[in-house]
């Protein structure tokens, strides 16, 4: 990936790590429709789907900053808040968002200029097995050839997390998760060390419990994996 669109990538993504909301900057928070036999139950704001400045400008609107206490505004309360009024991302509409925003930059020189192209049915229509299913991707077997823009299918196909970079044997991921002891939208890294798999590499997230995320979430043997979008192959 060049330099340049390396640039641009991390400033797309820093709309949802940075998210500044006037008297509080936050990372922008999580939220997944609730689905109970296979219908929405619980709907959130843009299904959970929605680009930043949406979320933030819904987040700006819904808050009472000016009735609130400068002390108590923090980023736990940012992120209660957000879940009791259902606005934030999940984890497929944020990897369709960024896989999305690399295919407008011409990443691969694929000419796509936006992922309905790839998926006719949109965002809120796509879910983790969509997105790394065999028909729109092949699977990486080998971590030295994991790139920009690759996917990580974890929980047996519940979540997705999109490669930033890999270099240096370090890999940089950002997801947007409620399982991590960090909430909502972040960055968070992999260490490989040679002939270990996937899971028992270095995975220095940790989950709201405190255990490996990688150990603890990445099952190969329900169909997890890295998997890379055919038009960036």
């Amino acid at each position: 990936m060049s330099q340049s669109l390396s640039v641009q990538i991390l400033g797309f993504i820093n709309q949802y790590l940075q998210m500044d909301l006037g008297k509080i900057t936050v990372n922008c928070p999580y939220w997944s429709n609730k689905i109970k036999s296979g219908s929405v139950v619980i709907r959130g704001f843009q299904n959970g789907k929605g680009a930043a400045e949406e979320i933030k400008t819904e987040l700006q609107k819904r808050l009472p900053l000016g009735n609130l206490n400068e002390d108590l505004l923090t980023s736990l309360y940012i992120q209660k808040f957000a879940k009791k009024e259902r606005i934030g991302i999940d984890c497929s509409g944020l990897a369709f968002r960024v896989l999305e925003e690399l295919a407008r930059l011409r990443y691969k020189n694929y000419p796509v200029d936006n992922l309905t192209q790839v998926f006719p049915e949109g965002i809120t229509r796509v879910n983790v097995k969509k997105l790394t299913d065999i028909a729109y991707c092949t699977q990486i077997n080998d971590l030295k050839e994991v790139q920009t823009g690759n996917l990580i299918r974890m929980m047996g196909g519940k979540h997705v997390v999109v490669i930033i970079k890999s270099e240096n044997n370090l890999i940089t991921y950002i997801h947007s998760s409620n399982a991590t002891s960090t909430k909502g939208v972040h960055l968070s890294y992999i260490t490989i060390r040679k002939g270990l798999p996937l899971e028992k590499q270095n995975w220095q997230e940790k989950t709201k419990k405190g255990e490996n995320f990688g150990l603890r979430y990445y099952y190969p043997n329900k169909g997890d994996g890295i998997f890379r979008l055919k038009i960036f192959s």
